[in-house]
């Protein structure tokens, strides 16, 4: 298994502003394989979290790398499961990682989906979620919109950027609808002073998008 990062433009100057890490298999014979064939396989034997700290673990290796060599890098965003946020020990392993890598909270955004508010320990994961936040980690709330959150939940926890799913940002343009919601969520997050990313674009995995 090896962590990729896929970089993600701002709109409105065109640098790159995040980097988001995402684990591959890498098959002898098939290549590169998304986790999304084969995550079925480590939840079904509890791997998760684990194999979460192993991203963790090489995205911190790789950005120690980088500012060792002074080499200038975007805040690297890493995808976190709500078993992991679940667990008391958690923003301690994570903050044990970040002392042995010598590197700051600040150089990293913690992605969160939507669904983890429909378990019923979610009040245990908002509260590392606050924690988490609070040792300067960007707190990035992914898939927004798909139905999972209320608007309530941007009130119970820090949330610095959403991530407006990829089904909004694929119909700006050509459907009505979508290009509506679009623009009130822009609106909204910009009344709530939290940045916008807009998922799967046509020419990029996701964007930065500019306030209203």
């Amino acid at each position: 298994l090896k962590v990729f990062l896929q970089p993600i433009m701002s709109l409105e100057t065109g640098k790159i502003e995040y980097a988001e890490a995402l684990i591959r298999w890498l098959h002898p014979d098939k290549g590169l394989i998304p986790a999304t064939e084969f995550i079925t396989v480590v939840e079904e034997f509890m791997l998760a979290p684990q194999l979460e700290m192993v991203v963790y673990d090489q995205v911190f290796s790789q950005v120690a790398e980088w500012w060792r060599k002074g080499i200038e890098h975007p805040k690297v965003s890493i995808n976190t499961s709500g078993v992991n946020l679940k667990q008391a020990d958690f923003c301690e392993r994570i903050m044990g990682k970040i002392q042995e890598y010598d590197l700051s909270p600040a150089m990293f955004g913690v992605e969160i989906s939507e669904s983890l508010f429909l378990d019923q320990r979610a009040a245990a994961a908002i509260a590392n979620i606050t924690q988490l936040h609070q040792l300067g980690f960007e707190i990035m709330l992914d898939d927004f919109g798909t139905g999972y959150a209320s608007l309530s939940h941007l009130m119970q926890m820090p949330v610095d950027t959403i991530k407006i799913d990829k089904s909004f940002v694929w119909g700006i343009g050509s459907e009505e609808v979508p290009e509506q919601i679009a623009s009130a969520l822009l609106v909204l997050a910009n009344d709530l002073s939290i940045k916008t990313i807009g998922e799967g674009g046509r020419n990029a995995g996701a964007i930065v998008l500019p306030s209203i």
